[in-house]
């Protein structure tokens, strides 16, 4: 076989169509080749939305990524998890179906910081345990951590303990309001960050407690997101998805539009009935003009009868 039929079987068998490219830097963030390659692919989709969201089946991501249904649950779940994307059931052709989107702006945060973290593990000489610290460590849980797991960091304070969060009663409020309990010490930085007023607080309680009563999505606790991600992605300004009321509504729609359809027909129908008839009745007095006509020519009138010409005339208006 020459060398240029072999070039051309590797080009066509490892050709960018066939090529699986993963961002370096998303490993490092999710700390997997495999879940960094879902995430990727989330963003590009989501990228192509006006509103971020799109909806696959499992057999179009193993289609695409050779992912099996147990692996994309897994890794979207711990995605979701980190805040990074968030999933929702829908219904597409009558079949429940997850619709994702890509929060890009907290990716980009998390890697901002992941690189602000790298930096301070140059300068204090960051250690894991008795092993020096490495790339492989840059996961999800080494980003959540606070600073005083630095070496040497002259920033490590107590009012750095995860317990302090406790104390602050206002963000307190929001947390025992919320439905998932998950990494509070990040929930608390997301808090802080956001500075929410009195009135917001208020508003962010009441759409945690309205999504509660009604998002669809909300009622499985799996899909609920985490109280970090729902406030650095102002999830409390999002719209309210309930599947049954939307049905309803539909439902509501369809029997309008039926109820406007059968008054129309039955307009239309009266209609045609009143021209027929009155097409009858024009039908039926022309025949008597007509035989009135015949009858005065045949008795040899020269001049038609006077009860002829109002007929006429009456036909005429």
């Amino acid at each position: 076989m020459s060398d240029d039929i072999n070039v051309s079987i590797i080009k066509n068998l490892f050709g960018q169509e066939n090529t699986f490219t993963i961002p370096r830097l998303l490993v490092l963030l999710t700390g997997s080749h495999t879940c960094a390659l879902l995430l990727n692919q989330i963003i590009f989709w989501s990228s192509k939305k006006d509103d971020g969201w799109f909806y696959k089946s499992y057999d179009n991501w193993n289609e695409e990524l050779l992912l099996t249904k147990k692996q994309v649950m897994s890794y979207a779940e711990k995605l979701e998890k980190m805040g990074v994307i968030e999933r929702k059931l829908k219904k597409v052709k009558g079949a429940p179906t997850c619709w994702y989107l890509a929060k890009t702006h907290v990716v980009i945060g998390l890697l901002q910081k992941g690189t602000m973290e790298s930096d301070k593990r140059e300068r204090w000489k960051v250690t894991k345990g008795n092993e020096p610290y490495t790339e492989d460590y840059l996961t999800e849980d080494y980003l959540h951590k606070d600073t005083n797991t630095l070496v040497d960091s002259p920033n490590t304070t107590k009012a750095s303990k995860p317990s302090h969060y406790k104390k602050d009663l206002r963000f307190m409020r929001f947390y025992n309001a919320y439905p998932r309990h998950d990494k509070p010490v990040d929930a608390w930085k997301a808090f802080k960050s956001l500075k929410p007023s009195d009135e917001l607080l208020e508003a962010i309680i009441a759409d945690v407690s309205e999504r509660k009563e009604k998002h669809t999505q909300w009622q499985d606790k799996k899909y609920i997101p985490l109280p970090a991600g729902y406030l650095r992605s102002a999830g409390y300004e999002g719209e309210i998805y309930n599947e049954e009321e939307e049905r309803s509504a539909k439902k509501t729609k369809t029997e309008d539009e039926t109820a406007a359809r059968l008054k129309s027909q039955e307009e239309a129908s009266r209609n045609r009935a009143a021209q027929q008839q009155q097409d009858r009745e024009n039908k039926h007095n022309d025949g008597l003009l007509n035989k009135a006509i015949v009858r005065g020519v045949a008795e040899g009138q020269t001049r038609m009868p006077e009860s002829l010409r109002n007929l006429a005339n009456k036909l005429r208006r």
